[in-house]
């Protein structure tokens, strides 16, 4: 179960030592550094495709894709380009407009493409790349700048030289700015209504409304190195890593919950993803896996290759769970064999999101939606294309919801979320649905109803039914306004 040894390794034709970005997706694994990308096979790392970024002047290469793998991204010395997910040809390329080179971060989000370079934010049209908005975060200098989104898709969140930012997604006007400490690089993270934001050995939790620092932890015995961060997708914990420290943080209050030290540890960058009920890190040549008290599960040794931090990327396809680590110009794939669970829809307390069977409406159970295919949990709208997102919670891998006048059932209790699932008209479970099975076999608590999804909107089957108003209702405790809410027999979405 653990990441003893890899299962397979490559070495790519790049300068030695050189920095790799990875990112695990449905499509395979993406490399990408040294001006090229490299598209290889999730199971066996076998390269299918390359491409030399032109123009790139042989940079560090970062990465990053849509939630279906459709849209591939690469970022190089000041250009942006947009990759066949298949072939890896080019479909365009952007020279960003501050026409400055060096590390250059790209960012796809539901609200659109993102891209940074020499102190320069910019937002990227999806079909062209052409510069729809960009923002000269004047004062702040030309330093490497971090990007995040905030749960309800509403601020653009940037890091840059000591500073935390949050940017209007759309226009990138900015809506406030919060200097944290002497200027360094910022990492960021986007919470529910809050920002996690870390610089020299300091994490600050700062209020989305206005930037107000809410919580901070100084990272005792770390000193002033960098910090990266990533939230738990289970529980409430913020992780940490920092000079060769494994640290998890209470995301409501900042509060130690444990710091581990990664012994024989380097001053050097430390990496963390987080995993299912597990978290990686990586310091020194090591990728390490901890259990949700810091105790480690197990320890792949890669130092022989280089002591650098590696860069690291989940995916989980159909239950196959397997991770991409890239060091020092080599890629490592690593079987998990592990199946995500739910994760919950309002991130308050990351409980497991336990429902009626949506499949079976006159005899309510309760069961875990992850172990149903083709369950989704409802997360958003897509700005560029007005679509409904929504996530299957087996594979926890973000998909558009069918506007071909699809009828979907779904389900919702309090604090957890909009569980949806598809519904082929003339199955038994559709002809067992109706509003009288909800108001007669409802649990307390829970409720659901039917809804069709066609272009033009998403309207509830049963609209002005007492038992569905009633969902209705719940709906709305249920799914943040951010996100849109069920009011009127329709779903609105803002």
């Amino acid at each position: 179960m653990g990441i003893a040894g890899p299962l397979w390794t490559n070495q790519h034709p790049v300068v030695s030592g050189w920095p790799i970005d990875v990112l695990n997706t449905r499509m395979g694994v993406y490399t990408g550094s040294y001006g090229q990308v490299f598209l290889q096979d999730s199971d066996t790392g076998i390269v299918r495709g390359a491409i030399s970024l032109q123009d790139s002047n042989q940079e560090s290469v970062q990465l990053s894709a849509s939630p279906d793998g459709n849209i591939v991204l690469a970022g190089c010395n000041g250009w942006v380009f947009s990759l066949n997910p298949r072939t890896l040809e080019e479909k365009w390329k952007t020279r960003l407009p501050c026409n400055h080179e060096g590390i250059t971060t790209v960012f796809y989000t539901p609200r659109g493409i993102y891209a940074a370079v020499w102190g320069y934010p910019y937002r990227l049209d999806m079909d062209d790349g052409s510069v729809k908005a960009f923002n000269d975060l004047s004062g702040l200098g030309h330093g490497e700048i971090r990007l995040a989104l905030t749960a309800d898709l509403e601020c653009l969140a940037v890091g840059i030289q000591g500073t935390a930012l949050c940017l209007d997604p759309m226009t990138l006007d900015t809506k406030w700015k919060q200097p944290l400490r002497r200027w360094d690089v910022v990492s960021v993270v986007g919470g529910q209504d809050v920002i996690y934001a870390g610089t020299s050995g300091y994490i600050y939790a700062l209020r989305q409304e206005d930037g107000k620092k809410t919580a901070q932890n100084d990272l005792p015995m770390v000193g002033s190195y960098e910090a990266r961060m990533a939230l738990d997708d289970e529980r409430p914990v913020l992780h940490v890593g920092a000079r060769g420290y494994a640290i998890a943080l209470r995301s409501s209050d900042l509060t130690l919950i444990y710091r581990k030290d990664l012994s024989p540890r380097s001053d050097d960058l430390t990496t963390v993803l987080d995993g299912f009920k597990v978290v990686y890190f990586s310091n020194n040549g090591r990728v390490y896996e901890l259990d949700d008290m810091g105790a480690i599960l197990s320890v792949s040794y890669l130092q022989s290759y280089d002591t650098q931090a590696a860069s690291m990327s989940a995916y989980n396809l159909h239950g196959a769970y397997t991770l991409a680590v890239g060091l020092a110009g080599r890629s490592f794939g690593f079987d998990l064999g592990r199946s995500f669970e739910p994760m919950d829809q309002m991130e308050l307390g990351f409980s497991r999101a336990w429902m009626p069977d949506i499949t079976n409406i006159t005899a309510w159970k309760h069961y875990n939606p992850a172990l149903v295919p083709g369950t989704s949990l409802l997360r958003g709208v897509e700005s560029e294309t007005g679509k409904l997102v929504a996530m299957d919670l087996k594979s926890r891998q973000w998909h558009y919801m069918r506007t071909d006048g699809s009828v979907y059932v779904w389900a919702v209790a309090p604090q957890s979320g909009v569980v949806v699932r598809l519904l082929e008209e003339g199955t038994s479970p559709w002809q067992r649905w109706s509003p009288e099975a909800v108001e007669m076999e409802a649990v307390d608590g829970y409720c659901a109803g039917m809804m069709k999804v066609t272009d033009d909107g998403f309207k509830l089957l049963h609209k002005g039914h007492d038992a569905e108003m009633d969902c209705v209702e719940l709906a709305q405790l249920a799914w943040p306004v951010s996100y849109g809410m069920m009011a009127e027999g329709e779903l609105v979405l803002w």
